[in-house]
């Protein structure tokens, strides 16, 4: 009996034991397949990418589209039955191709459930790009990192300009300009004393920092104009900016050979000390500053941002909000409810602080000035961006800074150039929320790229700016510009009261 009772215990035992074991793997978590965009790195190898499992408590496997032809490959292998969890980063012509073949997961009800973070991290606006007519919503947008109100910092906004060289302006006896006609000023003197070219760019009509003296911007193609959705073709001022290209063209002011200039061949002719200033982003100080050291160990790059006209009013500052990205879910994944929740986890503030740029006093320090690295720890979040699916606008803009400051040559420029950003007037524009748009996919890129070439030869035959800008309209509209103003301003007149700022 005795003998019995030992066998009977140790069989329970066993079941039991099995039975936990059995519990065990039922309740084992299952690994997220993540599709990404092409990346220079291995994610699944990459600090950040094992902290993102380590604080959402997810395991995590991602994988990478082709760098070339993205869309296709996604397409044939969605068409094809993969069964990736998320579609991360997902390109705005992929999603709406994947919509078309309605192979993207009405998600209403998963964000509702379990996704108050993700539902906080985007505008109305953005939410209005990813929701049907019936209130479902098919995506998730990862905005524009700038910044969401007028009132907030604009602190890091100014990223580009003309860069000039220190020393050639000390041997002026001037300053770095800040109007146009401080600029011709300078520009005429170094050209007068040197004979060199004042100016040199990039086979491009389009300079941002002059363009700002005439209201303009080189990334704003659509203005609101007193309520008409206006085309950059079409702004009253580009007669006028065309005319002082022209004009900065015939005199010397303007490198000749603007319209076949390289990156490189401009860049050579400005730190051989052929050329007085160039276009430049504060990313480019670093590896113009070994550059300059071979003629004059002293010069550095001094940086004029969006040029005034001399009048009272602010220049403005054009902030491009938009969507950058859209992260989805395939109707053919396999744990959608899990990626819900991995990505809302990572939707929280702290978590994406955490992610984004680590821990305060670890990998950065936070000033009234704004965020600053710390290294060596930083290093690892050179990459940190590619894991974070949505972010509150404003905060990602502030928390950006860090990286923009990763070289002690970097963070001067950033901060010298950014040091006048309350002379600025922040604009928004949304165009870039109608990419979707049928005719802006048939119409927008050719007509852009129409409009460049017959303003680049427009400036260097001199032909009388209204005549070209007249004859540049009528091939405008003839070739699908009637019909894409069209769809713009309807596109206005439907979101205008979303667009708060």
């Amino acid at each position: 009996m005795k003998t019995l009772t030992k066998v009977l215990s140790l069989v329970m035992a066993v079941a039991l034991l099995c039975g936990l074991c059995s519990f065990a793997v039922a309740e084992e978590q299952p690994t997220l397949k993540v599709l990404n965009n092409y990346l220079s790195f291995d994610p699944n190898e990459d600090p950040i990418g094992k902290l993102v499992q380590e604080v959402t408590g997810i395991k995590v496997e991602f994988y990478l589209l082709p760098q070339a032809d993205a869309d296709q490959h996604l397409l044939m292998e969605i068409a094809g039955g993969a069964d990736y969890d998320i579609v991360f980063h997902g390109s705005l012509s992929g999603w709406g191709e994947m919509m078309n073949q309605k192979a993207v997961m009405d998600i209403t009800d998963l964000l509702k459930e379990g996704g108050e973070n993700i539902l906080a991290a985007d505008t109305d606006m953005a939410w209005s790009t990813v929701t049907d007519e019936d209130g479902r919503i098919w995506g998730m947008p990862y905005e524009a990192q700038v910044p969401a109100h007028h009132d907030d910092n604009a602190y890091g906004q100014l990223r580009t300009g003309i860069g000039f060289r220190s020393d050639m302006l000390e041997e002026l006896g001037m300053e770095v300009p800040h109007t146009l006609d401080d600029l011709l000023k300078v520009y005429r003197a170094y050209k007068e004393k040197t004979g060199n070219i004042p100016l040199t760019v990039q086979n491009t009509p389009w300079i941002n920092d002059i363009m700002s003296a005439f209201n303009m911007s080189n990334s704003v193609v659509w203005y609101d104009l007193d309520g008409a959705y206006t085309p950059l073709l079409k702004h009253p001022e580009l007669v006028n900016y065309l005319k002082f290209m022209q004009d900065m063209y015939s005199e010397g002011l303007l490198d000749a050979d603007f319209a076949i200039n390289t990156s490189n061949a401009r860049m050579e002719k400005f730190t051989n000390g052929t050329a007085l200033s160039t276009t430049v982003g504060f990313w480019d100080i670093p590896g113009l500053k070994t550059s300059l050291e071979l003629s004059n160990p002293n010069a550095k790059v001094l940086i004029s941002n969006l040029l005034g006209n001399g009048t009272e009013k602010k220049v403005p500052l054009y902030i491009g909000k938009g969507i950058n990205y859209i992260t989805w879910i395939p109707r053919t994944a396999k744990n959608p409810e899990l990626a819900i929740k991995y990505l809302n986890i990572l939707a929280d503030l702290d978590t994406a602080k955490r992610v984004y740029i680590g821990e305060e006093g670890v990998s950065f320090t936070e000033t009234k000035e704004g965020f600053y690295p710390i290294f060596p720890a930083f290093s690892e979040y050179m990459n940190s961006d590619k894991y974070i699916a949505m972010l509150n606008p404003t905060y990602g803009s502030q928390w950006w800074q860090a990286r923009a400051r990763k070289t002690a040559e970097m963070a001067e420029a950033f901060d010298y150039m950014n040091s006048r950003i309350g002379e600025y007037e922040m604009v928004p524009y949304y165009t870039s929320y109608a990419a979707s748009l049928p005719e802006v996919q048939e119409y927008q890129s050719t007509l852009n790229q129409m409009v460049t070439d017959a303003m680049l030869k427009a400036i260097v035959t001199g032909e009388d700016a209204q005549t070209a800008i007249d004859n540049i309209i009528k091939d405008w509209d003839s070739q699908g510009g009637a019909e894409l103003e069209e769809a713009m301003q309807k596109f206005y007149d439907e979101n205008k009261d979303l667009f708060v700022f």
